[in-house]
C-alpha cells in the first residue's frame, strides 16, 4: 500500500468536509487561509483517507516555534489502519525539519480512539484547563 502526505487541494473539499462531519459534526469554511496555517492529506493508494491542519505559531516571550495540530482525523471506513498514526509521525517529522520546539493538540476525552493514538506516539496529556467565551 502507498501512503503519502500531501498538501491539501480544493478538490479534496468533498471528501475532507465528509471526513469532518464524520468524527468533528463540522464542515470547512473558509477556503483562504493566513500563511501560517497549512493543511494536508494523507493519500492510500491515491485515495484521500486522512486530513489534519498545522499551525505555525511563535511564543515571542520563550523565542521558540511550535506546532498546534487540529482537525486530525481519517475516513471512517478506513480507521483502525495506523493511518492516524502515520500522520502523527509526519507532523513529528515536519517538526524537526523546522526546528519545532513542540508540537501541541487538544482532543475530546470521548475520542479514545484519537488519545490513544496521541500517546502511543509520543503525547503526554498536559496538565492544563481550557477556557473558552464564545462572542455572539
Amino acid at each position: 500500500m502507498s501512503l503519502v502526505v500531501r498538501r491539501y487541494q480544493d478538490s479534496d473539499k468533498e471528501i475532507v468536509n465528509k471526513m469532518l462531519i464524520e468524527n468533528f459534526s463540522y464542515e470547512k469554511k473558509k477556503e483562504d487561509i493566513p500563511d501560517n496555517i497549512f493543511e494536508y492529506v494523507l493519500e492510500a493508494d491515491a485515495r484521500v483517507v486522512g486530513y489534519f491542519v498545522l499551525t505555525k505559531n511563535w511564543d515571542i516571550v520563550k523565542n521558540i516555534s511550535y506546532f498546534l495540530v487540529d482537525y486530525v482525523c481519517i475516513d471512517l471506513e478506513n480507521q483502525g489502519q495506523g493511518y492516524g498514526q502515520y500522520m502523527i509521525n509526519y507532523i513529528k517529522e515536519l517538526a524537526k525539519e523546522d526546528n519545532i520546539s513542540f508540537i501541541q493538540l487538544t482532543c475530546s476525552s470521548k475520542r479514545a480512539c484519537a488519545r490513544h493514538i496521541y500517546e502511543k506516539c509520543g503525547f503526554l496529556e498536559a496538565q492544563t484547563n481550557l477556557f473558552r467565551l464564545v462572542i455572539e
